[in-house]
């Protein structure tokens, strides 16, 4: 797992391998999307700009590091540099960029209640630095970005594909990518190979 929740504690060894199995009451309309179901599948497949630990701290997972102007209305990251989708599309600023439209446009409508009030643009000074930039200043954001409703996509899959393709196999950097959906019944997670860009807080990548 990655994201804000944590493995137990307990004394067990760790094991190669093997199968994850846990339910939902309810089965979401697709993989990504602004449900909290929806949430915990895309947070195998995605990763975000930062992860939040258990004590409310904000610590690096795409972005290594990030500054706000005096008048925190500019928010700079600075981002890992040679992460790729799965689909083989550099994870770079524009694409970051890309994401940040692509949610207040339409493509999450969590996302846009969080900062769809404040969110005014977000463009690539470089290959991996990311400028957005906000209409008012919201304190909370890196907190918001820690969650998984946040989720980087390739942006060659959001524009190259059908919507019904990315609801249901979604392309992100993640640890996982999505193998089968039996609908009503289960989906199954295929294990990223060359995934190597966990948070700060994971416990292994």
């Amino acid at each position: 797992c990655s994201g804000t929740e944590s493995a137990g504690t307990g004394s067990g060894e760790r094991v190669e391998g093997g199968t994850i199995r846990y339910a939902h009451l309810q089965e979401a309309p697709c993989i990504y999307g602004g449900w909290v179901q929806q949430a915990y599948l895309s947070r195998q497949v995605l990763d975000s700009l930062v992860s939040q630990t258990e004590d409310g701290s904000i610590v690096p997972w795409l972005a290594e590091q990030w500054s706000v102007s005096e008048d925190q209305l500019t928010w700079t990251f600075t981002l890992k540099e040679n992460v790729a989708f799965t689909d083989g599309t550099p994870l770079d600023a524009a694409a970051v960029a890309a994401n940040f439209d692509y949610w207040v446009s339409g493509g999450n409508g969590t996302v846009a209640a969080y900062i769809g009030d404040y969110y005014e643009s977000a463009s690539a000074v470089d290959a991996t630095t990311l400028q957005v930039k906000l209409s008012a200043p919201y304190a909370p954001l890196l907190s918001a970005l820690s969650q998984g409703y946040f989720g980087i996509q390739s942006p060659t899959a959001l524009t190259g594909r059908s919507e019904q393709e990315n609801c249901e196999a979604p392309v992100g950097s993640g640890p996982f990518t999505v193998g089968e959906w039996k609908r009503g019944e289960s989906v199954t997670f295929h294990k990223n190979p060359d995934y190597a860009s966990a948070p700060a807080n994971a416990r292994h990548q």
